[in-house]
Protein backbone atom coordinates (compact mmCIF):
# COMPACT_ATOMS: atom_id res chain seq x y z
CA UNK A 1 0.00 0.00 0.00
CA UNK A 2 2.87 2.35 0.71
CA UNK A 3 4.26 1.92 -2.79
CA UNK A 4 0.84 2.40 -4.39
CA UNK A 5 0.23 5.51 -2.28
CA UNK A 6 3.58 7.01 -3.22
CA UNK A 7 2.93 6.28 -6.90
CA UNK A 8 -0.48 7.94 -6.68
CA UNK A 9 1.04 11.10 -5.18
CA UNK A 10 3.66 11.11 -7.93
CA UNK A 11 1.00 10.84 -10.66
CA UNK A 12 -1.05 13.61 -9.04
CA UNK A 13 2.02 15.86 -8.99
CA UNK A 14 2.66 15.19 -12.68
CA UNK A 15 -0.98 15.93 -13.53
CA UNK A 16 -0.89 19.22 -11.65
CA UNK A 17 2.33 20.19 -13.41
CA UNK A 18 0.82 19.39 -16.79
CA UNK A 19 -2.30 21.43 -15.98
CA UNK A 20 -0.13 24.40 -15.01
CA UNK A 21 1.89 24.04 -18.22
CA UNK A 22 -1.23 23.84 -20.39
CA UNK A 23 -2.73 26.87 -18.65
CA UNK A 24 0.45 28.85 -19.30
CA UNK A 25 0.54 27.80 -22.96
CA UNK A 26 -3.10 28.73 -23.50
CA UNK A 27 -2.45 32.28 -22.30
CA UNK A 28 0.80 32.65 -24.26
CA UNK A 29 1.30 34.05 -27.74
CA UNK A 30 2.40 31.35 -30.19
CA UNK A 31 5.03 31.94 -32.89
CA UNK A 32 5.69 29.45 -35.67
CA UNK A 33 9.50 29.41 -35.84
CA UNK A 34 9.97 26.66 -38.42
CA UNK A 35 11.26 27.51 -41.88
CA UNK A 36 8.71 26.95 -44.68
CA UNK A 37 9.35 24.00 -46.99
CA UNK A 38 9.06 24.57 -50.74
CA UNK A 39 10.87 23.32 -53.87
CA UNK A 40 13.95 25.45 -54.30
CA UNK A 41 14.22 26.35 -50.61
CA UNK A 42 17.78 27.00 -49.34
CA UNK A 43 19.75 23.94 -48.35
CA UNK A 44 23.38 23.04 -47.79
CA UNK A 45 24.96 21.87 -51.07
CA UNK A 46 26.19 18.67 -49.39
CA UNK A 47 22.60 17.59 -48.65
CA UNK A 48 19.69 16.56 -50.91
CA UNK A 49 17.12 19.30 -51.64
CA UNK A 50 13.45 19.36 -50.71
CA UNK A 51 11.28 18.01 -53.53
CA UNK A 52 7.49 18.00 -53.70
CA UNK A 53 4.81 17.43 -56.33
CA UNK A 54 1.33 16.05 -56.85
CA UNK A 55 1.31 12.69 -58.59
CA UNK A 56 -2.49 12.62 -58.72
CA UNK A 57 -4.81 15.64 -58.94
CA UNK A 58 -8.51 15.80 -58.16
CA UNK A 59 -10.30 14.55 -61.22
CA UNK A 60 -7.57 12.18 -62.37
CA UNK A 61 -9.56 9.39 -60.80
CA UNK A 62 -13.25 9.80 -59.96
CA UNK A 63 -15.34 7.17 -58.18
CA UNK A 64 -18.88 6.30 -59.19
CA UNK A 65 -20.31 8.58 -56.50
CA UNK A 66 -18.20 11.52 -57.73
CA UNK A 67 -15.59 11.32 -54.99
CA UNK A 68 -11.98 12.06 -55.87
CA UNK A 69 -8.71 12.52 -54.09
CA UNK A 70 -5.27 13.98 -54.56
CA UNK A 71 -1.97 12.45 -53.52
CA UNK A 72 1.53 13.79 -53.32
CA UNK A 73 5.13 12.68 -53.27
CA UNK A 74 7.94 14.35 -51.38
CA UNK A 75 11.61 13.77 -50.70
CA UNK A 76 14.13 15.64 -48.60
CA UNK A 77 17.43 15.25 -46.85
CA UNK A 78 17.49 15.02 -43.08
CA UNK A 79 19.31 18.37 -42.87
CA UNK A 80 16.90 20.53 -44.86
CA UNK A 81 14.89 23.18 -43.04
CA UNK A 82 14.55 23.60 -39.30
CA UNK A 83 16.30 20.79 -37.47
CA UNK A 84 18.84 19.85 -34.83
CA UNK A 85 21.90 17.85 -35.80
CA UNK A 86 22.58 14.76 -33.72
CA UNK A 87 26.10 14.07 -32.46
CA UNK A 88 26.44 11.28 -35.03
CA UNK A 89 26.32 13.89 -37.82
CA UNK A 90 29.98 14.81 -37.27
CA UNK A 91 33.21 12.88 -36.88
CA UNK A 92 36.88 13.77 -36.64
CA UNK A 93 39.65 11.40 -37.64
CA UNK A 94 37.04 8.74 -38.27
CA UNK A 95 35.80 8.90 -34.67
CA UNK A 96 32.39 9.90 -33.38
CA UNK A 97 31.67 11.75 -30.16
CA UNK A 98 33.13 9.69 -27.32
CA UNK A 99 35.91 8.24 -29.47
CA UNK A 100 34.01 5.39 -31.14
CA UNK A 101 35.04 4.46 -34.68
CA UNK A 102 32.32 5.60 -37.10
CA UNK A 103 33.08 2.83 -39.62
CA UNK A 104 31.87 0.10 -37.28
CA UNK A 105 28.45 1.64 -36.52
CA UNK A 106 27.26 2.95 -39.90
CA UNK A 107 25.70 1.48 -43.03
CA UNK A 108 24.07 3.04 -46.07
CA UNK A 109 20.89 1.09 -45.41
CA UNK A 110 20.50 1.68 -41.67
CA UNK A 111 22.40 4.90 -41.04
CA UNK A 112 24.23 5.41 -37.75
CA UNK A 113 23.74 3.26 -34.67
CA UNK A 114 25.14 5.70 -32.08
CA UNK A 115 24.21 9.20 -30.88
CA UNK A 116 21.16 9.45 -33.15
CA UNK A 117 18.70 12.34 -32.94
CA UNK A 118 16.05 10.26 -31.17
CA UNK A 119 18.36 10.17 -28.13
CA UNK A 120 18.10 13.97 -27.69
CA UNK A 121 15.66 14.86 -24.94
CA UNK A 122 12.90 17.38 -25.76
CA UNK A 123 14.08 20.99 -25.40
CA UNK A 124 11.66 23.37 -23.73
CA UNK A 125 12.84 26.49 -21.91
CA UNK A 126 12.07 30.17 -21.69
CA UNK A 127 13.95 32.77 -23.74
CA UNK A 128 14.29 36.28 -22.31
CA UNK A 129 15.47 39.45 -24.08
CA UNK A 130 16.93 42.18 -21.86
CA UNK A 131 17.28 45.39 -23.89
CA UNK A 132 19.90 47.24 -21.86
CA UNK A 133 20.27 50.08 -24.37
CA UNK A 134 16.52 50.58 -24.59
CA UNK A 135 16.18 50.67 -20.82
CA UNK A 136 18.94 53.30 -20.63
CA UNK A 137 17.13 55.40 -23.24
CA UNK A 138 19.90 54.96 -25.80
CA UNK A 139 19.91 53.63 -29.34
CA UNK A 140 23.27 51.99 -28.59
CA UNK A 141 25.45 51.84 -25.50
CA UNK A 142 28.82 53.64 -25.61
CA UNK A 143 31.77 51.42 -26.55
CA UNK A 144 33.23 51.67 -23.02
CA UNK A 145 29.91 51.08 -21.23
CA UNK A 146 30.08 48.30 -18.65
CA UNK A 147 26.94 46.24 -18.13
CA UNK A 148 26.73 45.38 -14.44
CA UNK A 149 24.42 43.04 -12.50
CA UNK A 150 22.56 46.16 -11.38
CA UNK A 151 21.76 46.98 -15.03
CA UNK A 152 20.47 43.45 -15.55
CA UNK A 153 18.25 43.62 -12.46
CA UNK A 154 16.90 47.06 -13.39
CA UNK A 155 16.16 46.07 -17.00
CA UNK A 156 14.42 42.86 -15.92
CA UNK A 157 12.38 44.76 -13.34
CA UNK A 158 11.36 47.41 -15.91
CA UNK A 159 10.31 44.67 -18.34
CA UNK A 160 8.49 42.89 -15.48
CA UNK A 161 10.25 39.60 -16.15
CA UNK A 162 11.91 37.23 -13.69
CA UNK A 163 15.07 35.43 -14.73
CA UNK A 164 14.86 31.87 -13.45
CA UNK A 165 17.23 28.89 -13.40
CA UNK A 166 17.31 27.24 -16.83
CA UNK A 167 16.32 30.39 -18.76
CA UNK A 168 18.27 31.49 -21.85
CA UNK A 169 18.93 35.25 -21.71
CA UNK A 170 19.86 37.52 -24.62
CA UNK A 171 21.44 40.86 -23.71
CA UNK A 172 21.02 43.67 -26.23
CA UNK A 173 23.58 46.48 -25.94
CA UNK A 174 23.36 48.02 -29.43
CA UNK A 175 22.55 47.53 -33.08
CA UNK A 176 20.72 44.23 -32.88
CA UNK A 177 17.08 45.14 -32.22
CA UNK A 178 17.29 48.02 -34.69
CA UNK A 179 18.26 45.52 -37.39
CA UNK A 180 16.24 42.43 -36.42
CA UNK A 181 12.59 42.06 -35.33
CA UNK A 182 11.89 40.31 -32.04
CA UNK A 183 10.42 37.28 -33.83
CA UNK A 184 13.69 36.72 -35.74
CA UNK A 185 15.70 37.03 -32.51
CA UNK A 186 13.40 34.52 -30.81
CA UNK A 187 13.69 32.23 -33.83
CA UNK A 188 17.49 32.23 -33.57
CA UNK A 189 17.36 31.34 -29.86
CA UNK A 190 14.91 28.48 -30.45
CA UNK A 191 16.35 26.97 -33.64
CA UNK A 192 20.06 27.06 -32.84
CA UNK A 193 21.43 23.86 -31.26
CA UNK A 194 23.68 25.80 -28.88
CA UNK A 195 24.43 29.34 -27.74
CA UNK A 196 27.40 29.69 -30.12
CA UNK A 197 25.20 28.94 -33.12
CA UNK A 198 22.49 31.30 -31.84
CA UNK A 199 24.96 34.20 -31.72
CA UNK A 200 26.18 33.37 -35.24
CA UNK A 201 22.59 33.44 -36.52
CA UNK A 202 21.98 36.83 -34.91
CA UNK A 203 25.22 38.23 -36.34
CA UNK A 204 24.46 36.93 -39.82
CA UNK A 205 20.90 38.25 -39.64
CA UNK A 206 22.02 41.74 -38.58
CA UNK A 207 24.60 41.77 -41.36
CA UNK A 208 22.01 40.68 -43.92
CA UNK A 209 19.72 43.49 -42.75
CA UNK A 210 22.40 46.10 -43.42
CA UNK A 211 24.62 46.01 -40.33
CA UNK A 212 24.65 49.76 -39.78
CA UNK A 213 26.33 49.50 -36.39
CA UNK A 214 28.86 47.37 -34.54
CA UNK A 215 27.19 44.76 -32.38
CA UNK A 216 28.05 42.54 -29.45
CA UNK A 217 25.78 39.64 -28.57
CA UNK A 218 26.13 38.02 -25.16
CA UNK A 219 24.19 34.82 -24.52
CA UNK A 220 24.25 32.95 -21.25
CA UNK A 221 22.21 30.30 -19.49
CA UNK A 222 21.13 30.73 -15.89
CA UNK A 223 22.56 27.73 -14.04
CA UNK A 224 20.90 25.85 -11.23
CA UNK A 225 22.77 26.51 -8.01
CA UNK A 226 23.98 22.90 -7.63
CA UNK A 227 25.48 22.99 -11.14
CA UNK A 228 27.03 26.45 -10.95
CA UNK A 229 30.39 25.28 -9.59
CA UNK A 230 30.92 22.96 -12.54
CA UNK A 231 30.36 25.80 -15.01
CA UNK A 232 32.46 28.56 -13.48
CA UNK A 233 35.67 27.67 -15.31
CA UNK A 234 34.15 27.41 -18.79
CA UNK A 235 35.85 29.85 -21.16
CA UNK A 236 34.20 32.71 -23.01
CA UNK A 237 33.91 31.97 -26.72
CA UNK A 238 34.23 34.79 -29.25
CA UNK A 239 32.54 34.28 -32.61
CA UNK A 240 33.44 36.56 -35.51
CA UNK A 241 30.78 37.53 -38.02
CA UNK A 242 31.05 38.81 -41.57
CA UNK A 243 31.53 42.54 -42.04
CA UNK A 244 32.02 44.84 -39.07
CA UNK A 245 29.94 42.82 -36.64
CA UNK A 246 31.40 40.67 -33.90
CA UNK A 247 29.55 38.32 -31.57
CA UNK A 248 30.65 37.46 -28.05
CA UNK A 249 29.14 34.53 -26.21
CA UNK A 250 29.59 33.93 -22.52
CA UNK A 251 30.69 30.33 -21.93
CA UNK A 252 27.71 28.14 -21.12
CA UNK A 253 26.61 24.55 -21.66
CA UNK A 254 25.10 23.72 -25.05
CA UNK A 255 21.39 23.10 -25.75
CA UNK A 256 22.23 19.66 -27.11
CA UNK A 257 24.51 17.77 -29.44
CA UNK A 258 25.51 18.54 -32.96
CA UNK A 259 26.00 21.63 -35.05
CA UNK A 260 23.84 23.87 -37.21
CA UNK A 261 23.42 23.62 -40.96
CA UNK A 262 22.29 26.77 -42.78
Amino acid sequence: MGIIGDASLFVDKINRSMEQLLAALQSAQVYDLAQPYYPGMPHHPNHPPFLFGLNKKHGDYVARNGASSASEGLALGGHVGTHIDALCHFSCGGKLYGGEEAAGVQTYASGLERHTVDTIAPILRRGILLDIAGHMGMEALPADFEITPEHLDATAAAAQVEVRPGDVVLLCSDGLTDMLPEQQIEQALVEAPDLNAAADLLIDGANAAGGRDNITVVLFRVAVADDAAAEVDQPTVIASGAGPLTGAIAGAPDFGGGGFDP
